[in-house]
């Protein structure tokens, strides 16, 4: 498959597609219209940050939302006082904990395994907190992947500023 380019040397046709998605409100940023036939997705968290402490979480689904049924494992790295490590709840995967208004940056990838089974693998920075967030986990749909929401999954945090960008392929 070819791909093209435009006068500026971004993908205008071929393998990827891109969702942006503010996250200046709200309690969740759900994306959708993720197409059949994806084999990755990238999220790519842009100074996300919420009004209060709160954990950043992930759900995939497949038509709707899928509250159970992962598996995760998150550690923390903080610059003064070392590593802490989180097992994930079954209803969502961690990919940042909380850190009161400092705002996140990193990377989410999501690879289909197939049979529906996507494995992510997270890499999320905290600087104003000063800690690394990095986190495995998997899930399996009962479908087709076709959307996410990045939330907190305890207390229904707010999302104050930052933005979401979605690649998929």
């Amino acid at each position: 498959m070819a791909l093209v380019l435009d006068g500026n040397n971004l993908l205008t046709s071929g393998l990827l597609n891109s969702i942006y998605t503010p996250t200046s409100s709200g309690t969740s940023a759900l994306v959708t219209g993720i197409p059949v036939g994806v084999k990755r997705v990238t999220i790519a968290l842009n100074a996300v940050s919420m009004n209060s402490p709160g954990w950043v979480g992930i759900q995939l689904g497949a038509g709707s939302l899928q509250s159970s049924g992962y598996t995760s494992y998150t550690s923390c790295l903080y610059s003064s006082t070392g590593v802490s490590s989180y097992a994930g709840p079954s209803s969502s995967i961690y990919i940042a904990n909380p850190s009161g208004t400092s705002s996140h940056q990193g990377i989410v990838t999501l690879i289909n395994a197939g049979s529906y089974t996507w494995i992510l693998s997270a890499s999320i920075s905290t600087p104003g907190a000063t800690r690394t967030n990095t986190t495995a986990g998997q899930v399996t749909l009962s479908g087709n992947l076709d959307r996410f929401q990045i939330y907190d999954p305890y207390s229904g945090v707010a999302f104050l500023s930052g933005s979401i960008t979605t690649l998929y392929e």
